[in-house]
């Protein structure tokens, strides 16, 4: 990285939910996340320092919700600085938050963006000014944990190697008094019990208990859900957790802490345990929309949105091969105007990696990037204006722009979807050559019905 870099995370872009703005493309969306994700939990890291303030977020239906923004600094080497400097940056931070206000006024959230991630050369300007010049670069950009020593100012780190000495002399004092209390214990015990009494089993441990409890209620694999919570705790080790042991995937600190929070909460929020998960509306919504709102039900959803992804893929490798034939054609419709701007989708990289079929009801942030794939076809839908035509008659009570909106659209218009595929099928394979039939008729326009009827059967779980 050639300088710091600074990331806006704000959920001014109301129905689309939290949305980040950068300055440079140089980091991938799951990057950026992983950056917000720990700037939510610890505001100064090894590499990047970050200030936060509640504001609305307002959504099309007049509701006004409580949002965080949040800037982030990042590309720095935070353990170089004093404490004085790090203060500096903080009011240097803060005092961007009025710029963040008129900017996000001038981003047309609605149909300019296709991905969470949008880059404005205003934050170039603002990153050069002098008050984050001249500051050291960090080597390389790995997110410190909140407990990690690096990630403080010098005279932070100082305090805590000597409150680690302390803690370590009390842990060893602690250790030594049960030591004695146990052995007096065992003593006593020996003389009142026969030499030939069985062993006693250890008792189970609290998160051991609420584990399988959890498995019992909602009705999971124990192996199943144990993956589900490693990846919902940290998305970068979901190949590690296919093959992970139950037993050390419970050892986790990340995966304990989710597991008491889904044993305290309700539904939905027992099943959205994921930061990245719990800024994404969509999910929430369409998790809200399924009564009751059960572990079945989650897991039926979670099911429904991975083999939309599925049909999604499949679409894509076929309107790739189908785009240049259709660009020969002088119809144009909806349907064609979508089977040509999918092959261009720009996806989050790394989008489809580590994926699987959901076996806990516990969603991850593959289903937040299936999501945003649906959200991006349902924009062009609504663009094209496919949706408008389907419709027999307006429905005001339905917001397009939304997920939830755009497949309860489709649900009511599915007996005149495979009707208007036809006729565009075959407006558009009779201006076509005799090479290009296969493409288009046979591969093309049966992916695209397959996964709008997919879609179409939302209301129908």
């Amino acid at each position: 990285m050639s300088g710091p870099l600074l990331i806006i995370e704000t959920p001014r872009a109301g129905d689309y939910g939290h949305r980040f703005v950068t300055s440079s493309a140089s980091l991938s969306e799951s990057e950026i996340a992983r950056i917000a994700d720990e700037a939510n939990r610890n505001p100064l890291g090894q590499t990047y320092i970050s200030v936060a303030r509640q504001t609305r977020q307002v959504l099309r239906n007049g509701t006004v919700r409580q949002g965080t923004e949040r800037i982030i600094l990042e590309g720095i080497d935070a353990a170089q600085l004093a404490q004085s400097q790090l203060d500096g940056l903080n009011h240097a931070l803060a005092g961007l938050f009025p710029l963040v206000e008129n900017l996000a006024q001038t981003i047309d959230w609605k149909s300019g963006e296709m991905n969470a991630v949008i880059v404005r050369p205003e934050l170039r300007q603002w990153v050069a000014r002098p008050e984050f010049q001249g500051l050291p670069l960090a080597k390389t950009s790995p997110i410190s944990g909140p407990d990690d020593p690096r990630a403080a100012p010098p005279n932070e780190r100082r305090s805590l190697r000597r409150a680690s000495v302390l803690r370590s002399a009390v842990l060893l004092a602690s250790i030594a008094i049960f030591a004695v209390v146990a052995g007096a214990l065992f003593s006593r015990h020996s003389r009142r019990s026969p030499s030939t009494d069985a062993e006693q089993p250890a008792p189970e441990l609290p998160v051991t208990a609420a584990f399988d409890d959890l498995s019992r209620k909602w009705g999971c694999p124990p192996d199943e859900l144990a993956i589900a919570l490693l990846r919902a705790a940290n998305w970068e080790r979901r190949i590690e957790a296919d093959n992970a042991k139950l037993d050390k995937i419970l050892a986790e600190p990340e995966v304990q802490s989710l597991i008491e929070t889904a044993v305290q909460a309700e539904a939905p929020d027992q099943f959205l345990l994921d930061p990245a998960v719990q800024r994404c509306d969509d999910i929430r919504r369409l998790l809200e929309h399924r009564r009751p709102c059960t572990p079945q039900n989650a897991l039926a959803l979670r099911r429904w949105l991975f083999q939309a992804w599925n049909n999604f893929s499949q679409l894509k490798n076929a309107a790739s091969e189908a785009s240049p034939h259709l660009q020969n054609t002088s119809y144009d419709d909806g349907f064609v105007e979508l089977l040509l701007k999918i092959p261009h989708v720009q996806l989050d990289i790394g989008t489809g990696d580590g994926f699987r079929e959901p076996a806990a009801p516990i969603f991850d942030r593959q289903d937040d990037m299936i999501c945003r794939v649906l959200v991006m076809i349902g924009r062009e839908l609504n663009a094209s204006g496919a949706l408008e035509t389907l419709m027999d008659e307006p429905a005001p009570s339905t917001d397009r722009a939304t997920l939830l909106g755009m497949l309860q659209t489709l649900h009511r218009a599915r007996n005149g979807l495979r009707k208007a595929l036809s006729e565009s099928r075959k407006s558009v394979v009779d201006q076509l050559p005799i090479d290009a039939i296969e493409a288009v008729r046979d591969k093309a326009y049966p992916s695209l019905e397959q996964f709008l009827d997919h879609l179409s059967q939302f209301d129908s779980l």
